[in-house]
């Protein structure tokens, strides 16, 4: 991947949602409201060839917590969609799913059975993020493919420990030894190393 693809990618998809969310506070100021920013998977699982998506993508999810903070007081609410839905960009799951089909001579999944909904079935995801129904929510990163519909975590520390002294490399390889890293979302195509 160049630099040049790599600044055009965060460009279109990261600056331009900047500026929208900017432009879309300073109407909302005095009336409140409700901005939604379209991620992608990319964004919170990562994605092979795709550096620049996955990091424009996780900087929208920053873009949303850091205008959650500031525009709360505003009544202006912030929440991520992650839209899984059958599009021109997403052909390209399906003709792989096909593929890997034909070759083991198996029947091809349907893009429901791969768990991607039609746009206007995913639709309803947004209507209802914006919808009054929603206000509760703020800061919020929802899945929705028109039948499977899930909430992310937000980040938070674990296995939490505070010593006394700093910490040695060779103390902290005693004190991790015996932690699981937290576990990561890998998309199914992915496999684990």
């Amino acid at each position: 991947m160049t630099a040049q693809s790599f600044d055009e990618v965060v460009a279109v998809h990261l600056r331009r949602a900047f500026l929208c969310t900017r432009h879309a506070a300073l109407e909302m100021r005095e009336t409140g409201g409700h901005i939604v920013h379209v991620i992608s998977a990319s964004g919170l699982s990562g994605g092979c060839g795709q550096g620049n998506y996955a990091a424009a993508k996780e900087g929208m999810i920053g873009l949303m917590r850091t205008a959650v903070l500031e525009l709360s007081k505003y009544v202006i609410g912030n929440n991520a969609l992650w839209p899984i839905a059958e599009t021109d960009m997403t052909r390209v799951v399906f003709e792989r799913a096909r593929a890997a089909a034909a070759e083991g001579g198996a029947t091809a999944p349907r893009s429901v059975d791969m768990g991607f909904g039609k746009p206007a079935e995913l639709a309803q995801g947004l209507v209802w993020l914006l919808s009054n129904a929603a206000q509760h929510f703020d800061g919020q990163i929802m899945t929705f493919n028109g039948r499977k519909t899930a909430i992310w975590a937000h980040p938070s520390e674990c296995h939490v420990t505070f010593h006394d002294a700093p910490s040695t490399a060779e103390a902290l390889d005693e004190h991790y030894r015996a932690i699981e890293p937290s576990p990561i979302y890998r998309p199914p195509m992915v496999r684990p190393r």
